[in-house]
């Protein structure tokens, strides 16, 4: 039974890659919640056993699930895996560390990989160098290690990782400053996930380019794009900040109570699902909605802890709270050294408290 139960598991995997990895994208995230139990049970079995090889089998169709949708359970059967599998099986440990990033990409702890890939001995593999420059945030190292990477992935038939690794190259050649190649990557990327799919990638490829627009100054442009990203349908709990970019919207038509209930819906879900990552959107859009509703302390405390996080050393991101920033100079409100804010978790917290009190006092105000 236990082995009729494993094949099973294989079998109903191996379709759903092939629903996850296109179109019906929505459908193969309702299925594989469905098997989730059936394939822990199998995981489970197959890591008892020391199968490393049967583990990585069973969890390889779904990994990408890891980062697109919170799947942080991938992480902890990758991290078995890694366990078991001997130290000169470099191209399964590369794969199975690239599973095991995705949480930790997510919750923004580069040196708690860096622990787990220096207990596996980091092996000497384009995958593995890939996945230690995008866990770390490293733009250069990402564009340089891309082609070897991707020539990798293609050779042995992942090409669902491949195609992250496409995304997060336009991510990379936009945040370096790379406009015009990046921006054609992405175009390119978008127009193959209109008609191929996953809804996701496309979500993801749209998002950057609305973003690549707003660091040029093509808010017109960002702004379509933004729209089309809104209106592509997604499964839940996808890593996206398609809410804080919603609220944004709704700010700017003036609709600030919806707004601020729209953003702080999204601050818990980053809260819920330990995504530091997507706490620089977010953040973002905080500061400059508090400003312009003329609540400059609170503008300037999250604009304080950006600053210490580096993300504002990158022209692009720096200019996108630029107009906010010459604001609260004006105001000569300072970002005080008394009320800073040290790390993600502090920031969503204070941010989710506050637009809280916003939602409350609108509420008061509403009443008849």
């Amino acid at each position: 039974m236990p082995a009729a139960h494993t094949r099973y598991c294989l079998d109903r995997v191996t379709h759903l890659h092939q629903l996850l990895t296109g179109p019906a994208e929505i459908e193969g995230v309702a299925r594989l919640g469905e098997l989730w139990p059936s394939l822990r049970a199998a995981v489970d079995r197959a890591c008892a056993a020391g199968d490393h090889r049967l583990a990585h089998a069973l969890i390889r169709p779904i990994v990408c699930e890891g980062g697109f949708r919170h799947r942080h359970e991938i992480g902890d059967w990758a991290e078995r895996i890694l366990a078991i599998t001997p130290p000169g099986d470099e191209p399964l440990i590369a794969l199975a560390l690239t599973a095991a990033a995705q949480r930790y990409h997510l919750k923004q702890d580069p040196a708690g990989y860096d622990r787990l890939a220096d207990r596996h001995g980091q092996p000497d593999h384009p995958v593995a160098r890939h996945t230690r420059a995008n866990v770390h945030d490293d733009n250069a190292a990402q564009i340089a290690s891309a082609p070897a990477t991707l020539a990798e992935l293609r050779r042995i038939g992942a090409d669902d990782l491949a195609e992250q690794v496409e995304v997060d190259l336009g991510a990379a050649l936009l945040f370096q400053g790379h406009y015009a190649e990046g921006d054609a990557l992405l175009d390119r990327l978008a127009d193959r996930y209109r008609s191929q799919g996953p809804p996701t990638l496309l979500n993801w490829t749209l998002m950057l380019l609305g973003f690549s627009a707003a660091f040029q100054h093509k808010q017109d442009r960002a702004d379509h794009l933004f729209d089309e990203a809104l209106s592509v349908p997604i499964p839940e709990r996808t890593h996206s900040p398609v809410r804080s970019v919603q609220a944004r919207a709704l700010f700017r038509r003036g609709d600030r109570p919806a707004a601020y209930r729209v953003l702080r819906a999204y601050l818990d879900e980053l809260l819920d699902t330990d995504n530091m990552q997507g706490t620089c959107v977010a953040a973002i859009d905080f500061v400059n909605m508090m400003a312009a509703a003329s609540r400059y302390p609170d503008s300037a405390r999250i604009l304080g802890f950006l600053d210490t996080t580096g993300l504002l050393d990158n022209t692009a991101w720096a200019t996108l709270v630029a107009d906010t920033r010459d604001a609260l100079a004006a105001t000569g409100e300072p970002a005080s050294d008394a009320t800073r804010i040290n790390d993600h978790r502090q920031a969503l917290a204070y941010m989710r408290h506050t637009l809280g009190q916003l939602v409350i006092a609108d509420g008061a105000n509403t009443q008849p």
